[in-house]
């Protein structure tokens, strides 16, 4: 995980990973992707985080008395990207774009040196439901669609991101170059990467 990350991608590459990302998110169905739109719905996504982070051991109930997990970087630039079954919440995502002057939360939180990442937004705060995880990665898989569409809908093709070993491994999968921008920290629960995905500078 160590190759440059081009900052002009082939269009051809781009056409194709788009492709990815609707292929991804079709393979998730039922569960259906979409931006949280209203104040109820984002209040549903910080409900979530704060279950999952309870039943994973990331924080405890006493740092979170109203069930709710969330950080400053959850205001008006935080995009949060949302999977719906049948009404009920199975996975979001928060994309946090950037603004001259703030650091992404990758950045602040890892010290990250070589900024600002003015180019890229911040992926973070991914996760599913235990009821929709599996282990082919369905509904991750097309949380990952729905993220990297989201994205370019705002203009963005590459991004920061605090992950695991494993996470970052998934991403590459995907076809994504990542690189690794600072060493690790224990971070929301487990030892993660700060790295930046982007198209390959040269692709296949």
């Amino acid at each position: 995980m160590t190759a440059p990350v081009g900052t002009r991608p082939d269009p051809r590459w781009v056409a194709a990973a788009d492709e990815l990302a609707a292929a991804l998110i079709r393979r998730a169905e039922p569960v259906r992707f979409t931006v949280a739109g209203t104040p109820a719905e984002v209040d549903d996504v910080l409900r979530l985080r704060g279950r999952i982070s309870i039943e994973e051991g990331w924080r405890s109930p006493e740092e979170l008395p109203d069930g709710r997990e969330r950080d400053s970087y959850d205001d008006a630039q935080a995009v949060h990207v949302v999977g719906v079954h049948e009404g009920e919440l199975a996975a979001s995502a928060r994309i946090v774009l950037p603004v001259a002057g703030r650091p992404l939360p990758t950045e602040l939180a890892f010290e990250v040196e070589g900024g600002p990442f003015d180019d890229a937004v911040d992926v973070g705060r991914a996760i599913v439901a235990r009821p929709y995880r599996e282990r082919t990665h369905r509904v991750f898989g097309g949380l990952a669609g729905a993220v990297w569409r989201t994205m370019a809908a705002h203009g963005y093709r590459s991004a920061l991101m605090a992950g695991t070993e494993r996470t970052l491994g998934l991403v590459e999968l995907l076809g994504l170059e990542v690189t690794i921008v600072g060493p690790p920290r224990r971070y929301w629960g487990a030892l993660r990467y700060p790295a930046r995905f982007a198209p390959p500078e040269r692709p296949d």
